[in-house]
C-alpha cells in the first residue's frame, strides 16, 4: 500500500469520521486502512489523548494456550506412532514368511 500523502490526511481529517463519503474520494484505501490513519493523525495531534489501558493476560489464560499447543503435539504425536504401528502390522501381514526366515538366520549367525 502506498504512503499516506499530505493531501489525503487533509481530506481524512475535513471528511471524518464520515468514511463513507470518504472512500470514494480515496479508492486505492481500505475502510480499515482509512479509519487507522485517522486515529494515527488524532494521536500525533495529541499524544495525552485519553486511550484505553493495555490488557494485560493473566499467567493462568497464558498458560492456557501453551497447554493447548502442547496437548495438540501429543496428540498428532500419537496419530503418527499410531500410523507407523499400522503399517508396521501391515508390513509383517504381508512379509511374515521373509520375516520369520530372516529372524532365524540371524538367531544362528549370533549363536
Amino acid at each position: 500500500m502506498p504512503k499516506w500523502t499530505p493531501k489525503e490526511d487533509a481530506l481524512l481529517l475535513e471528511f471524518a469520521p464520515n468514511w463513507k463519503q470518504l472512500l470514494p474520494l480515496m479508492p486505492n484505501r481500505t475502510h480499515a486502512a482509512i479509519a487507522c490513519r485517522y486515529q494515527t493523525l488524532r494521536n500525533l495531534a495529541d499524544p495525552q489523548r485519553k486511550k484505553l489501558p493495555k490488557r494485560i493476560v493473566g499467567s493462568s489464560e497464558r498458560g492456557y494456550v501453551c497447554i493447548n499447543a502442547l496437548v495438540q503435539r501429543i496428540v498428532r504425536n500419537v496419530l503418527a506412532k499410531a500410523a507407523t504401528r499400522a503399517r508396521g502390522r501391515d508390513w509383517y501381514a504381508d512379509n511374515q514368511a521373509h520375516h520369520l526366515q530372516t529372524s532365524q538366520n540371524n538367531y544362528n549367525k549370533n549363536k
